[in-house]
């Protein structure tokens, strides 16, 4: 049996952030995928079950992977060699422990707290908003999970890798 082509991941990352968008404004309300039958089902507003306020793959310690990082990106033509080396210092020195609706990062000795939302899941990934980040408060992130790393696309063609270290 032929397989369904996919849209390129480009496109199927944009739909997905304005699927999240949307449900942030009430205008749509995001779906669950149960991965034991593949199904599709609202996460709510089924009669007494509330959305749940985390996913399991997510909770536990994860630390910035430089290596992984870097692996696929290509600096911009323009980009020195000191440039590149530069933003590749800035990696590989976040820990974030995410919590139970709470997320806890270390960057280099610089501890914040931030309470998170959870605004959809699917087989691959988690969509979060981030409530009280006092950099870009109500910020929303799609993380991708990849066996025992995740990943957010930061632009420019760079996407941080964490490694699950507990």
């Amino acid at each position: 049996m032929p397989s369904k082509a996919r849209h390129p991941l480009a496109e199927r990352l944009k739909a997905g952030l304005k699927e999240a968008i949307a449900h942030v404004k009430g205008e749509l309300t995001l779906k669950q995928v149960d991965v034991g039958d593949n199904s599709l089902e609202p996460m709510s507003p089924q009669k007494g079950r509330k959305q749940p306020k985390w996913d399991s793959r997510l909770i536990g310690t994860w630390k910035s992977d430089r290596r992984r990082t870097f692996l696929r990106y290509q600096p911009k033509q323009d980009s020195t060699p000191a440039r590149v080396r530069k933003l590749k210092s800035l990696f590989g020195k976040m820990t974030i422990r995410w919590g139970r609706g709470k997320c806890y990062s270390d960057y280099q000795g610089t501890r914040e707290t931030s309470r998170y939302e959870l605004l959809g899941t699917d087989a691959g990934s988690v969509v979060v908003r981030i409530l009280d980040d006092s950099l870009q408060p109500g910020r929303i992130y799609q993380i991708h999970f990849e066996d025992d790393y995740y990943w957010i696309g930061l632009g420019s063609g760079l996407c941080e890798y964490f490694r699950r270290i507990s």
